[in-house]
């Protein structure tokens, strides 16, 4: 999934910047075919950008962006994982940087060692994805945004920021004003408490060049070596109204929220609800809009009883629907789904709203089989079974995935621990309920000269007691698990 996504934003960046991703220096025009769909062929693209000068629509505050795709991985609010599951909405990718890459060493011109700028979705302040800065360079001096905000003196950026390669972040936020677009106001941003932790700075525009109408925000970056790296969470302008907005609270239909699909750690649900419209209208059939009600987008939770709630998703819809939202308590079947309004400043909302309470007749089992171990060796102890601890007992039978033979049985368990002689690949019979199914080469045995997980066997101190400061020695014994793909402790 990550491999196919990363592609993807790399091909469309090549696409329509051009091969350099450098707006700045982009492949000249040639009368060649090229191919969206090969990376390689992209690289000698001029690009859309080549021949479209920038617009945008960033006119009014306030001004939000967290660099989230709409996607991800997992799902984050203020740099905390709320949800461990993968998830999709376009409807929640942000405003994303005008220019991609638009990379000056500070004279207008392509540095020679320019600062690299990726997504990523390895972590996120909001959502599924942030924008990475890294690598060495003298000087780079990114232009992010093509703005044509009018502000005034006391209004206020926002930057949140995490620094993995040390404290230092090596960079200032810099402005310019429309009529001087190529001349910068810019602020450092100050060090960290600590590395990669999350760290959030507000910069007045008064200090940043004053009022005026802004016609472009960007990020100046200097003296960086290889290993730096700092990860750019949440972007924001707004004026001290836009921080007390309060939306409109939703109310969740009758019936609007439906239980569906219920295992043992999670469920499957719907959920419908409105936002009252206190305003007028000439034309009432005329959907309602979010900015009419006050709000961005709206958070979805869950709850169990005596349980605090986890937020599983956001969407700009009047609508959600959810998948394996999790629930911690197996034995109780039932819960609540709720949502809550999110202002356009991204912080203040309304309270949750909560549903009747929901449950499910039947809890689904989750049929997949898991092992304990990525690396398996001949005599190696290893452990698999059904994921969910709450399936019933199966007969288990292990089978030579090019023979055919049966090489271990065990009847009436959950989970089995064993370990294989042989080097090769084998194939897993479950039966139960009258029903039998087989999955392929789920186990495979690998040689001891490809490598193994290292393991400690045994570890031991020089001293069983030890005062605050003082040093005491360790030693151990351990496998190392040393060879053509082995895995370091």
């Amino acid at each position: 999934d990550l491999n196919v996504q990363n592609s993807y934003v790399k091909r469309l960046e090549l696409l329509f910047t051009g091969g350099t991703r450098n707006v700045l220096n982009t492949p000249a025009i040639r009368d060649v075919q090229y191919s969206a769909g090969s990376t390689e062929s992209l690289k000698s693209f001029h690009g859309y950008s080549k021949v479209i000068s920038a617009k945008s629509s960033l006119t009014t505050l306030p001004f939000v962006s967290r660099f989230n795709l709409g996607n991800g991985m997992f799902f984050k609010k203020g740099g905390v994982t709320t949800f461990n599951h993968k998830w999709y909405n376009i409807g929640m990718q942000d405003y994303l940087p005008t220019w991609r890459w638009w990379i000056e060493n500070g004279n207008k011109q392509v540095p020679t060692d320019p600062i690299q700028c990726d997504f990523t979705f390895d972590d996120a302040w909001f959502g599924g994805s942030c924008l990475k800065i890294h690598g060495a360079t003298v000087k780079s001096d990114i232009h992010l945004f093509k703005t044509k905000f009018v502000v005034k003196a006391s209004d206020e950026f926002s930057i949140t920021y995490k620094v993995n390669s040390g404290t230092d972040p090596k960079m200032k936020l810099m402005v310019s004003k429309e009529g001087a677009e190529s001349t910068f106001s810019s602020l450092a941003l100050p060090i960290t408490e600590g590395t990669g932790q999350w760290k959030t700075q507000t910069f007045k525009v008064g200090k940043l060049g004053g009022a005026g109408t802004i016609a472009c925000i960007g990020l100046s970056v200097e003296n960086t070596d290889a290993n730096y790296e700092v990860l750019l969470g949440e972007l924001s302008l707004m004026s001290s109204t836009d921080k007390t907005l309060v939306p409109v609270t939703p109310v969740i239909r009758e019936n609007g929220a439906i239980a569906l699909r219920r295992t043992y750690n999670g469920v499957d649900a719907k959920i419908v609800f409105d936002c009252p419209f206190t305003g007028t209208r000439t034309d009432t059939d005329c959907p309602i809009y979010n900015d009419e009600v006050g709000a961005w987008y709206f958070e979805i939770y869950v709850k169990q009883a005596g349980k605090p709630e986890t937020l599983v998703t956001t969407t700009t819809s009047w609508a959600a629907y959810v998948v394996d939202a999790p629930l911690s308590n197996p034995n109780d079947l039932s819960y609540q789904i709720g949502v809550r309004a999110v202002s356009p400043n991204g912080k203040t909302g309304s309270e949750i709203v909560w549903s009747k309470t929901l449950s499910n007749d039947v809890i689904t089992p989750i049929e997949t089989l898991t092992i304990n171990k990525s690396i398996i060796k001949p005599n190696e102890e290893f452990v698999f079974g059904f994921e969910d601890p709450t399936h019933v007992v199966a007969d288990f039978e292990i089978l030579n995935s090019r023979t055919g033979a049966k090489v271990f049985s065990k009847n009436g368990v959950q989970k089995i621990t064993l370990s294989l002689p042989d080097v090769d690949c084998y194939d897993v019979k479950v039966t139960y309920g009258g029903k039998t199914t087989i999955t392929r080469g789920l186990i495979q045995i690998t040689p001891i000269e490809t490598g193994a997980l290292p393991k400690i066997n045994t570890m031991v101190a020089d001293k069983t007691q030890v005062n605050t400061g003082e040093a005491t020695n360790l030693t151990y014994t351990a496998d190392k698990g040393e060879g053509t793909v082995s895995q370091s402790l």
